[in-house]
């Protein structure tokens, strides 16, 4: 589908501040569980909490949202932007989302709060929603349009 030509993901810090609450946290969970600090001489809580610290920090650098001329990717999940057939509102907690298929069956949620942090990558991922929908062939639903301002 061509290289990507634009990219959104979280800031480095983030990700180590997800991590360090996640360290954290896990710590916390074994002084409840222990009902003290009997724990701290133990390897295991710590050998846990690293590893859940790890584990968090990974999945959030896998966040990023990556978009080409005419495709957009998170994770594993990609669309063909011009070649939408169909076009939803939803929310992904309390972010507003969009839900989108293109003609060759794939489906992707786009959390547009994420797009929108790049005004290029958004670039992209908008002009491919409304040359699709111009098109004739994407069914989008009225809230969406109404989001989306098409």
């Amino acid at each position: 589908m061509g290289p990507p030509l634009e990219w959104c993901e979280e800031s480095r810090t983030f990700h180590v501040q997800g991590s360090i609450f996640m360290f954290g946290f896990a710590l916390f969970a074994f002084v409840v569980v222990y009902r003290g600090f009997g724990w701290v001489s133990e390897w295991f809580p710590w050998v846990f909490a690293a590893v859940m610290a790890v584990l968090i920090y990974r999945k959030i650098r896998e966040d990023r949202v990556i978009a080409g001329a005419q495709w957009i990717q998170q994770r594993d999940k990609w669309v063909s932007t011009y070649e939408l057939t169909k076009i939803r509102s939803t929310t992904v907690g309390l972010k507003r989302a969009m839900s989108i298929s293109d003609a060759r069956g794939n489906k992707f949620v786009l959390v547009l709060r994420d797009a929108q942090q790049n005004p290029r990558l958004w670039d992209l991922v908008y002009n491919g929603i409304v040359h699709s929908v111009a098109s004739g062939n994407c069914d989008i639903s009225k809230a969406a349009r109404r989001i989306l301002k098409i």
